[in-house]
Parts: C-alpha cells; sequence; structure tokens
C-alpha cells in the first residue's frame, strides 16, 4: 500500500498571468504579471515580487469595477471621483518586492501611450519593502503607506518613482523610510506626510521636476535630510514638526511639464492651487495667477528644525505663508 503525500503547502507562484481580487494567502510573483482588477490582500498575506518581474496594470480599466470618490470635489478634480475608482486599478497589500540594481522590478500602465492616472495607487501594509522598483504612471499616488496608519515597518529603497498626477510618495500619518530614491515628475508633490504624529525618515533622496518636492502637513515629525531637491515649484512645504536639515534646494528652470489627465490640467507655475483652497477656481486650470519658484514654506505654526540647507536659484528662499 503506498502512502498519500501529503499536499505541499507554501506561497502560491504566479507567472506570466492575469492577477485580479482577494489574495488570501502569500504569492509569489516573478516574470510577467498582468493586473486586470483591484487587488487587496488579507493581513495573514504577503506579495513576494521576484528580481526582474515586470507588473502591468491595466490602463484606465478595472474588472472589480468597486470603489467610491473622494472628498475634494472643490477641484473638480476628475480623478477623486466614483467613476475613476471604479475603473483605475488600486493594489492593497504587504509587497515584499527586492529588485536587484540590474533587474528592477517595475510596475508600469499596461498602454502602449502611457500617462498620468492609467491606474490609481499602490497602497503598501506593514512590513512592506520596496527596493530597486520603477514605479510609474500612476493617479492618486505612486506607492501609499497611509492605508497601514501609523506603521513603522515599511522602507522604500533605492528605486524610481515618477509620472503620476498627484502624490508619487504619500506616506500618511506612518513612520516610513523613504531613502536612496529617484522621485520626479510629480503633481502634486514628490514626497507627503499627513497629519497623526508620524515620524518617517526622508534621506538621501533625488526629487525634482514637480509642483512641491515635499509636503510635510501639520502634526508630523520627518526627519528630512541630505536630499537634492530641484526644479520644482517650490522646494519644501514645511508646515509641522520634526528636522529639515542638510538639503540642497534649487530651482532654476522649475518643473518642465503641466500635469494633465484627459482635459483637467495641474499647472506647473501655480503649485499652491494643488494643497490649498482658492476662491473661485478654473476647473481647468485651478487657481488662477503665476506664483514664484520657493524654496522653503512654512506657516506660523511651523515647529521644526531647519538648518543648514543650501538653497539658491529660487525667486523666494523662505516664505512665511499665512
Amino acid at each position: 500500500m503506498t502512502e498519500e503525500k501529503p499536499e505541499e503547502k507554501g506561497p502560491v507562484k504566479i507567472r506570466n498571468q492575469n492577477i485580479s481580487g482577494e489574495i488570501k494567502q502569500d504569492q509569489i510573483w516573478s516574470e510577467n504579471i498582468y493586473v486586470t482588477g483591484d487587488v487587496w490582500a488579507v493581513p495573514e498575506a504577503t506579495i513576494t515580487i521576484l528580481p526582474g518581474t515586470n507588473i502591468y496594470i491595466a490602463a484606465e480599466k478595472d474588472d472589480q469595477n468597486q470603489g467610491m470618490g473622494g472628498d475634494v470635489a472643490e477641484r473638480g478634480d476628475p480623478i477623486e471621483t466614483e467613476e475613476y475608482a471604479k475603473t483605475h486599478i488600486n493594489i492593497n497589500a504587504r509587497i515584499i518586492a527586492k529588485g536587484l540594481s540590474d533587474k528592477k522590478i517595475l510596475f508600469t500602465s499596461d498602454a502602449l501611450e502611457k500617462t498620468f492616472a492609467d491606474w490609481s495607487c499602490i497602497s503598501l501594509n506593514e512590513g512592506s519593502i520596496m527596493d530597486n522598483v520603477i514605479v510609474e504612471y500612476g493617479g492618486n499616488c505612486g506607492l501609499d503607506s497611509t492605508v497601514c496608519g501609523e506603521c513603522k515597518n515599511v522602507t522604500i529603497s533605492n528605486s524610481i518613482i515618477r509620472h503620476v498626477l498627484w502624490g508619487c510618495v504619500t506616506l500618511g500619518s506612518s513612520s516610513a523610510t523613504v531613502i536612496n530614491n529617484e522621485i520626479y515628475d510629480c503633481g502634486h508633490e514628490g514626497v507627503d506626510t499627513q497629519p497623526g504624529g508620524g515620524k518617517p525618515v526622508i534621506k538621501n533622496n533625488v526629487i525634482k521636476y514637480s509642483a512641491n518636492g515635499l509636503m510635510l502637513n501639520e502634526n508630523s515629525f520627518p526627519l528630512v535630510e541630505n536630499n537634492t531637491i530641484v526644479d520644482n515649484a517650490i522646494g519644501i512645504n514645511a508646515r509641522g514638526g520634526g528636522k529639515i536639515i542638510n538639503n540642497y534646494i534649487s530651482s532654476p528652470n522649475g518643473p518642465p511639464n503641466d500635469w494633465v489627465y484627459k482635459t483637467y490640467v495641474y499647472r506647473r507655475d501655480a503649485p499652491r492651487s494643488h494643497t490649498n483652497y482658492c476662491s473661485n477656481p478654473d476647473p481647468n486650470l485651478g487657481c488662477p495667477g503665476t506664483e514664484p519658484r520657493i524654496g522653503i514654506i512654512t506657516i506660523p505654526t511651523t515647529t521644526a528644525e531647519i538648518f543648514n540647507n543650501t538653497i539658491e536659484n529660487v525667486e523666494v528662499e523662505i516664505k512665511m505663508e499665512y
């Protein structure tokens, strides 16, 4: 009598196939992955992605057809609508993506002519690691750790995040680590923090060609150190606490382009219209008027320690905004 071998257990290997919907156990992605709809993982599951894997995210299609609009209708922004959420993909999971310098992991649109907001966002849960990856053509974000609340164990390193309509890296109230990345062409900001007491570490990044290099909101306490922040409309918008030290900020030219989704335009020369309210905004242009290139903006309640930063080639070095 032959004994039956016990069923092997372990991560499900996903290779050269479509993926969509809920993930209930660990998976390993490799080669080419085609994301056709929203992907969300249960808390116990981890998606591990092998070096050299290409993840193609369906552009302007989502076979899950779920989602809801947001609360910033005052901008008339078409990506903060239920229609956009139902037709653009979000990935929400703990992801361990460790590429190599010569075998980066690519997250991109599957469109032949790729553009801003082809897909929505990659939301990183506690324990995520994104190292040596390329993320491009997102809408609400490129990489986002807001979903994990006050988590500390999220790392984004040695990666390229680019061509995003809103924020390339959105940290929420997390204490994530963002280090040694190239972040550029972001319609809202390269990196942002939100209220909630988070203490993220943002070091040794190159952040360029964006409306704001960094948007650091009230009640956040980041360490922002040794970053090169070049050709953004605003270098650092510092509204909270923490330390902002030893950064190089320069903007001889400002961002090279506007950020466009269909007929909606974020203007490169009016960056504060992307983050603040204004009266009577034009639905296609945001707030009217051209604004100067600024090194650092603070507000009266800013408590951040700001020192040893080099600011040059801007129209206003430091501005107090009321």
